[in-house]
């Protein structure tokens, strides 16, 4: 038993550090409210992540270092980023982007994903950032037959990104399904982006 007795606020991002002795781990979540109870569980697989900045480009690959000369594949170099550091995208164009909860940061360090000196970096489909502490800078999102891009995670900050040529919205904040303003995103900023031809 990690904690026997945590408690919990609607709405609200709870934290338990704990420490992965094995390569896989099981967790389980017992949770009791005036609501009723519900259990949760799940693995976790044991990654040393990189405490370094990491590059990626759309050949690298994930025996990379993640250097500028032996960049990473972004599936790769997104479950491998450190709190506190950043991705550098070099261009071209990548498949749709997609952050889940899981590779999110938290409120002691947010992770950084960047094109690379100003260089033109797309991701076409539908994209979807549902990870928390998020920065988001300088890219594009364009090809989807949906919104381009949809935002659920909290915390997290969106700038010089450009969406173009998407079926629905270039830009959504929240999933769109669910009406329970608790589950809500909060605390996002969208600054300095162009949205157009959606």
């Amino acid at each position: 038993v990690i904690e026997s007795a945590g408690t919990v606020t609607a709405g609200e991002i709870y934290e338990l550090a704990t420490t992965l002795n094995n390569e896989t781990t099981d967790f389980v979540i017992n949770y009791v409210s005036a609501q009723g109870n519900k259990t949760a569980n799940f693995t976790v697989t044991k990654n040393e992540a990189y405490q370094k900045d990491l590059y990626v480009a759309v050949d690298g690959t994930s025996s990379g270092s993640g250097s500028i000369d032996s960049p990473l594949d972004l599936t790769t170099a997104i479950n491998y980023l450190s709190e506190g550091y950043t991705l550098y995208l070099r261009e071209g164009t990548y498949d749709a982007l997609d952050l889940e909860s899981t590779v999110s940061g938290s409120s002691k360090g947010m992770k950084t994903m960047s094109a690379y000196n100003g260089e033109n970096v797309i991701f076409s489909g539908n994209s979807y950032v549902k990870a928390s502490y998020w920065k988001i800078k300088g890219i594009s999102i364009t090809g989807s037959d949906s919104a381009g891009l949809r935002a659920s995670g909290n915390n997290n900050i969106f700038e010089y990104c450009t969406f173009y040529e998407n079926e629905d919205t270039g830009f959504q904040l929240g999933m769109g399904s669910d009406t329970d303003p608790l589950t809500w995103p909060e605390n996002n900023i969208i600054r300095y982006c162009t949205s157009y031809n959606n």
